[in-house]
């Protein structure tokens, strides 16, 4: 972590001397407030970088693995550090918005992911090769070996090159082709000490749960040999679940923690709702108007409409639609229940439903009757981007694994939209784009999905 900064650190030291040498006397040396060379600079250069840092800690980018090379990731972090650094000039000039900051963010964000990428490739090409990568001795029984032999826990350049497997069940050593056995042993020391050295064993990789005695047999023996250990969690094979170590009172403790948006990111993610949504309604106050007259005058009822849906953790939620049906239209559902263009009674749409009235049918295929739900947002019951809000019949027959669509607030728009919307006719299809958008998300995974709702609701793409 502690080297990743230093290089974002430099990343925003390079960005600041090409503002300033390239481009001096304008908003974007500007931006930087470069002082003449001294202490003074000194000063500007440890502000931006702390700012820009603390953006990139806000976003996780300091994760290991591939989070720290996400570009977007990074971008997104960057112009959370300087607009920290540079929030009363963008205040006080609006136009420093598009002249200024947004050209300053592309330029540190870029430097700054280009730089990572290539200290990256500096470091895989100063590892081993995989002639030299650690040789590894899996134990465990026979069946769950096997499994991990072939999927290899680490990847890439730390990936492991099994040379050995051993089932302490009949203390027996088996090279990776299988061959047969190379005779019994009865004490664990022997047979290990022996693999160790036949095998020139670096690593071993525990695949089985040990009692307490032989986990301790095991490692010991090992670590005298000059051998590192590594235990294979058995909380992978629990889904959706990660595995985090907590210490209570000195006591190492694993606690499973489902994926989702915790922490920070909830913060994160609410300010981006509540800033969004209300700007929306400003900007689209004058549309939300006209429809209102026109569904008003269009046929008798209310000019909104308020349905009982599910949201986060199973809480009940009225959501708004400007009213696209005729008055009373929720006593038909029954009647039209054999005319869905789904099989599954989890889901329900009819493609061509009488029940819709001629403006109605625009205000569907343009999702314009989906725009009061921006008010949802602002009270929180909803966010921008997220699993579909159903209804609290259809969710009397869903399966345990359907309730993860609840583990998050139900966007307007989400994965399920964007990715086919009612073409989409597989409810398991629309849990696994659901699952997949829970377990994955970042900031920047919602600013992608709010982009492409844009040409999907253009093209009224897959709605009815």
């Amino acid at each position: 972590m502690f080297s990743l900064i230093a290089i974002d650190a430099m990343g925003v030291l390079v960005a600041m001397l090409l503002l300033v040498l390239l481009m001096p006397d304008d908003g974007w040396g500007h931006i930087v407030r470069w002082s003449a060379p001294g202490a003074g600079a000194i000063v500007v250069f440890i502000q931006s970088a702390i700012a820009v840092c603390s953006g990139l800690v806000i976003m996780r980018a300091y994760q290991e693995g591939d989070p720290g090379l996400d570009f977007g990731r990074v971008l997104i972090g960057t112009a959370l550090g300087l607009l920290l650094l540079h929030w009363s000039m963008i205040w006080n000039d609006a136009s420093s918005i598009l002249f200024s900051y947004a050209p300053s963010v592309l330029l540190f964000g870029s430097i700054i992911a280009l730089m990572r990428h290539l200290s990256a490739r500096s470091w895989e090409a100063l590892v081993p090769s995989a002639s030299e990568a650690p040789r590894a001795l899996f134990i465990g029984e026979p069946r769950e070996v096997e499994s991990m032999m072939q999927r290899n826990p680490l990847k890439g350049a730390h990936a492991l090159v099994p040379v050995a497997q051993l089932d302490l069940r009949h203390a027996t050593l088996r090279d990776r082709a299988l061959v047969p056995d190379h005779g019994a042993m009865t004490r664990v020391e022997n047979v290990l000490q022996n693999a160790v050295h036949e095998h020139d064993v670096d690593t071993v990789l525990l695949c089985s749960h040990f009692e307490d005695h032989e986990l301790a047999q095991i490692v010991a023996t090992a670590e005298s040999a000059g051998c590192r250990v590594l235990c294979l969690s058995r909380t992978h094979l629990v889904s959706r679940r990660s595995p985090t170590v907590r210490t209570y009172d000195h006591t190492p403790v694993v606690e499973l923690t489902q994926p989702g948006i915790r922490g920070r990111d909830v913060v994160l993610k609410r300010l981006f709702d509540v800033v969004t949504a209300l700007s929306l309604l400003v900007l689209l106050a004058p549309v939300l108007i006209v429809v209102a007259v026109l569904v008003k005058r269009s046929s008798p009822g209310a000019v909104l409409f308020r349905q009982e849906r599910v949201g986060h953790a199973g809480r009940r939620f009225h959501i708004l639609k400007f009213r696209s049906m005729c008055d009373g239209a929720e006593a038909q559902v029954d009647a039209l229940r054999g005319d869905s263009i789904y099989q599954d009674a989890r889901l329900f749409k009819v493609e061509r439903d009488p029940r819709v009235t001629p403006l109605g049918r625009f205000l569907r295929r343009s999702s314009v009757d989906e725009l009061p739900q921006l008010f949802n947002v602002v009270h929180g019951s909803m966010s921008l981007v997220g699993p579909r809000p159903p209804l609290p019949s259809e969710v009397e027959a869903y399966g345990d694994r359907s309730f993860l669509r609840f583990d998050v607030k139900p966007g307007i728009t989400g994965p399920w939209q964007v990715n086919g919307r009612n073409r989409v006719a597989s409810f398991d299809q629309v849990i696994a784009l659901e699952a997949a958008y829970v377990d994955g998300w970042t900031i920047w995974r919602d600013f992608a999905i709010l982009a492409r709702t844009v040409p999907v609701v253009l093209r009224m793409d897959g709605a009815y």
